[in-house]
């Protein structure tokens, strides 16, 4: 991983059941679509170099009217030129 950038890990397993999408408690986003089980996370590495998860929120996935279920954090990325990702709570 190199600092500054965001990574985000898919990883698809075929369904054994219907899933609604939905928060899970390590951050991830997970549910089904056809005929597949899709889990979403997304990594950075902090100021110390350590590896980090990032929360997701994604209201196309879970419903426009539906609450996050954890506290939000927005990853912006700045006008600067080295182009580094930022940590935001609001």
């Amino acid at each position: 991983m190199a600092p500054g950038n965001l990574y985000i890990i898919i990883v698809a397993n075929d369904k054994r059941r219907n899933s609604a999408w939905s928060y899970n408690g390590d951050g991830t986003l997970s549910g089904t679509v056809d005929d597949y089980h899709f889990r979403l996370g997304a990594y950075y590495l902090d100021e110390s170099s350590r590896s980090k998860r990032a929360s997701i929120f994604c209201p196309y996935a879970i419903g426009f009217n539906t609450k996050e279920s954890q506290q939000k954090t927005l990853l912006v990325r700045s006008a600067s030129a080295k182009q580094r990702w930022s940590r935001l709570k609001p």
